[in-house]
Order: C-alpha cells, then sequence, then structure tokens
C-alpha cells in the first residue's frame, strides 16, 4: 500500500514526521509531495526510503490513499488537479478547517474524512518511550463513503500520537467549539503566559525569560494534576485544585474572585467571535 501525503506546512511535517519517528508506516510506503521539492531535502536525508516528488498528479496515479495538508483555499486546486487521476473511491483526508463535507463533493464524491489535528501533537523524540508520548487532540470526522476499514486505519494512526475525538458528521457547532478547545488552543494558552510572564517581569527584578519559565512550569505541573497519565492515581479535577490552593481571604481567593466572572466573559465571548 502507498500513502500520498500533498503539503509539507507546519501540519504536514507535525504529521508526517511523527508518523516516521514512530515507524507507523513504513518509508517505502510513503510519497510526500511539496510544490517547493527543496523543502523534502531534509526529510529525504532522514528517511532515505520514501519517496518525494514536486508533481502532485504522480502521488496520485501511486497513491491508495492520499493525504492533503493544504491551507482552505488552497484545496479546491489541489483536487482539481488530482481527480482526473485518482482511482475510483480512493480515500482522500484533508486537514482543512471550514469545509464542509458538502462542499467537498461538488468536486469529488468518494470517501473523505477530514481531521482537525493541534500544534499540540508535536512529538518530542525523546519522550517516545515515555507516557507523554501522546499529547493533543485530533478531531476526526467521516463522511457517509468512509468504510469501518478506512475508518480504524486513520483513527489508529492518530491515536498514536495524540488523543482522539470522533465527530458525528453533520455536528457543525460542537466541530466549532472542539477546534477552539484543541486546535486553536495551543495559541490562545501561549498568548496567554506570555501576557502573564510580561507583567510579571515589569513588576519584579525577574526578566520575562525567568517568569515565563516559572508559568509554563507551573501549568506543566498543573496539567499532571488535571490528567490520567499514571493509572493507579486518579487525577483531580479543577474544583479539588482551587479548593487546595485557595484559603478564605488569602490572596489565591481574591484572584479567583476577581478572574472567575472576568474569564468566563472572556470565553463567551471569544466562542461567540470565533466559532
Amino acid at each position: 500500500m502507498k500513502i500520498g501525503f500533498i503539503g509539507y506546512g507546519n501540519i504536514g511535517q507535525m504529521i508526517i514526521n511523527n508518523i516516521l519517528s514512530l515507524n507507523l508506516l513504513n518509508e517505502e510506503e510513503i510519497i510526500v509531495s511539496n510544490r517547493t521539492i527543496a523543502k523534502l531535502d531534509l526529510l529525504k536525508e532522514k528517511y532515505p526510503k520514501i519517496t518525494i516528488t514536486s508533481d502532485n498528479s504522480y502521488l496520485a496515479r501511486n497513491s491508495d490513499k492520499i493525504f492533503i495538508f493544504v491551507k482552505t483555499f488552497q484545496f479546491k486546486e489541489v483536487m482539481e488537479e488530482i481527480y482526473p487521476i485518482l482511482s475510483e473511491n480512493i480515500h482522500i483526508i484533508h486537514v482543512c478547517a471550514g469545509l464542509s463535507f458538502e462542499s467537498v463533493a461538488t468536486i469529488y464524491e468518494g470517501p473523505v474524512s477530514q481531521i482537525i489535528p493541534s500544534i499540540a501533537s508535536t512529538l518530542n523524540e525523546k519522550l517516545i518511550d515515555s507516557n507523554y508520548r501522546k499529547k493533543g487532540v485530533s478531531l476526526i470526522l467521516h463522511n457517509e463513503k468512509v468504510d469501518n476499514y478506512d475508518k480504524e486505519f486513520i483513527e489508529e494512526l492518530f491515536n498514536e500520537f495524540s488523543y482522539i475525538e470522533i465527530i458525528p458528521k453533520g455536528n457543525t457547532e460542537d466541530l466549532e467549539v472542539a477546534t477552539v478547545l484543541t486546535s486553536c488552543g495551543p495559541a490562545f494558552i501561549a498568548l496567554l503566559i506570555k501576557k502573564m510572564s510580561k507583567v510579571a517581569s515589569l513588576k519584579s527584578r525577574f526578566d520575562m525569560k525567568e517568569t515565563e519559565d516559572m508559568v509554563v512550569k507551573t501549568l506543566f505541573g498543573t496539567s499532571l494534576l488535571l490528567s490520567n497519565f499514571d493509572e493507579d492515581k486518579i487525577a483531580m479535577n479543577p474544583d479539588e485544585i482551587i479548593e487546595k490552593v485557595a484559603t478564605k481571604k488569602g490572596i489565591t481567593q481574591k484572584g479567583l474572585d476577581y478572574l472567575d466572572p472576568e474569564i468566563e466573559r472572556l470565553a463567551n465571548e471569544l466562542l461567540n467571535k470565533i466559532s
């Protein structure tokens, strides 16, 4: 079986490198296409048995499944390029947010899956054999043409380096909210870390690198408390952490009293704005 990957931008790089680093597919099975083929030189150097090309038509002729890692506005152009060459009922998997199955069906009526990945799933090769290999959440949707074998293939593949959430076809509102939480989430969290670190550095003798390091390490530790990485331990829920940290009339409680309504208001406005 040959698996084709079109596009080697940020998301394409992450997913392809995750798959190769974890040996989820054999190198000989993989064809990667990118307009600027020089961008694939390092990948080819590290994994010499993969096939690289700048010709999407060549990839389409020789692939049994095709992943499309391009921006949403580029999807139609790519599909129009490869459609005349596609074998009947070849499985197309894309990462284009905001692209409905109905829109895709105007170009291609075969089996289509949509993945909304998260940059949080970027694999750290030092953690391959640890409990922290699997990170972030990949949202997965399938149209009615995708059979059970192809569903399992995609879901098991992404489940190796991320947690997966299957979104039933047609649940548009659920998809929008989940996308904000999982795919957009790392950027929002990074912004909060940046702003909190900046303000803290201005109000202390710590530089921003030091305050950022404190916030990141605290966030990491809090995430571990909330996550059930250790099967022998039950994860805490947010209320339990709040109860353990806050004391009546203490500075934590004062902060919570201020933040609670403000964060709920901001979260509501954010979801209304972008979903």
